[in-house]
Parts: C-alpha cells; structure tokens; sequence
C-alpha cells in the first residue's frame, strides 16, 4: 500500500550465510499482500511452497522449481476475501504426514463485518484442498498448536 494502490512488487532475496548479504533473486508482482508462509510438502511436483495472503481477497500459491530458473511460479489462487495471514503446519497420524495451511479472515466483505469464517486446507494432489472453516472475528493471525 503506497496510499494510493495495493499492488506493488513483492521482493524474494537470498541470503549467503557466510557473508550474511542478501541478493535480490526474484520479484514478485502482489495485490495487497500481507504474510506469507513457508511450506514442506510431500509427493508432487514440489519440496516446497509458499503461500502469500492478500487483502485483495486471495491466497496464491507459488511452487518453488529451482531446476526450472524460476524459483517461484504462481501454482494456485485460493479465494480467501479478507485473508490478513498464512501459517503452514504438519499434522501426523500414524506415520502419514500431511500438510496443512491455515489462513486467517480479517474481514468480510460482503456482510462489511469482522465475523468471518478462517479456513484450513489440506496438500492433496499437488495442490490446497479445502478442509475446514473455523469461526472467527477478526483474525489477524493463523498459528499452529500442534
């Protein structure tokens, strides 16, 4: 937010450990973005994604390919109006690992309320599948408990 417009490039940077300087790697172009998160998932296509929560009404998915040049690729949009953070978790259940993400709903804007419903979702066949929606007002952040 510029006090004008929402979008603006997100900046990816990749720090040398050994010199602890960063190198800009890639930017990305966003729409009221507000957290992102790191995720290790399982099978697929992909080691990791990360997820990027909007104000603008959406979370994106990006798939990390080295191997491709890019390192992020938008993979998925996921619906999320009022989406202000991301948190990625594990869950187990003898033995089977699965991936989730939770992302909090800080507003909803048709019913121009703070109630609104935060949502998990499951990694299934390469990509987020909805999984729950949990009642919430005014969620700002999604943190895990596990």
């Amino acid at each position: 937010w510029d006090g004008q417009k929402t979008t603006a490039n997100s900046a990816i940077y990749e720090l040398d450990p050994s010199t602890g300087s960063a190198t800009l790697r890639q930017e990305l172009p966003t729409d009221g973005a507000s957290a992102w998160t790191e995720c290790t998932v399982e099978g697929g296509d992909y080691a990791r994604v990360f997820a990027m929560a909007s104000f603008s009404g959406t979370t994106t998915v990006f798939g990390f390919r080295l191997s491709s040049g890019i390192l992020l690729r938008e993979e998925q949009i996921i619906l999320t109006p009022g989406a202000a953070s991301v948190e990625c978790f594990d869950f187990v259940n003898k033995s089977l690992r699965t991936t989730m993400l939770a992302v909090s709903q800080f507003f909803n804007k048709s019913s121009l309320s703070h109630t609104a419903h935060s949502q998990v979702f499951r990694w299934e066949n390469n990509k987020f599948q909805p999984f729950q929606e949990l009642p919430t007002v005014g969620g700002r952040h999604a943190n895990k408990f596990v």
